[in-house]
């Protein structure tokens, strides 16, 4: 059973709201003994369960919102806060480019190049990170060597799948004698 907890609301606060909708004319009196919970829980419970519009209280009397809204409501709430959270992480990316353009600015431009030539693993293993974050449409590697080795291919797998979830292409050109080799022809199939 999937409780409310992910919606906010405690486990205590879920066990007074079903007493309840079992038991709608209920007292709030009633509940400490119904639940099990002592007094100062059960006003914290049923004080979140106002707030949350899952019951609405008056005097000494509790009405219980019905689930289908009251729940559906809380729903509501949840996508509402996790698209506007994803929102603002889809616009804090904007600023990757004005921050890489301001690392490109203190560079000597003279001595930019299109191709990058990378010697050694922590290197290697360093720049890969940097494609696999900031790559946007296609990353190309060149492996000139034999097949490649089983520590690159775990190192460089978690990489390539965070790229190509994000829809970005992966191309490598690899040596002849990789093809000869069933781990790296298994990894780049």
């Amino acid at each position: 059973m999937t409780g409310l907890l992910h919606l906010g609301i405690s486990a205590d606060a879920e066990d007074v709201y079903r007493c309840l909708l079992r038991n709608p004319a209920m007292r709030a009196e009633d509940l400490v003994a119904a639940t099990g919970l002592d007094r100062d829980a059960m006003e914290r419970a049923l004080e979140q369960l106002e707030l949350c519009g899952m019951i609405r209280s008056s005097g000494r009397h509790l009405q219980v919102v019905d689930p289908a809204f009251a729940v559906e409501r809380l729903i509501e709430e949840r996508h509402e806060a996790a698209s506007a959270e994803l929102q603002r992480l889809s616009a804090a990316r904007s600023v990757i480019a004005s921050l890489v353009r301001e690392r490109e600015s203190e560079r000597d431009l003279s001595a930019l190049v299109d191709l990058e030539h990378i010697e050694g693993l922590d290197q290697v293993r360093g720049s890969l990170e940097d494609l696999a974050f900031f790559a946007r449409q296609e990353v190309l590697a060149l492996h000139s060597d034999g097949p490649l080795h089983p520590a690159a291919i775990e190192a460089a797998r978690p990489l390539d799948l965070r790229c190509l979830r994000r829809g970005v292409t992966l191309r490598t050109l690899l040596h002849q004698d990789a093809l000869a080799d069933p781990e790296t022809v298994a990894y780049v199939a």
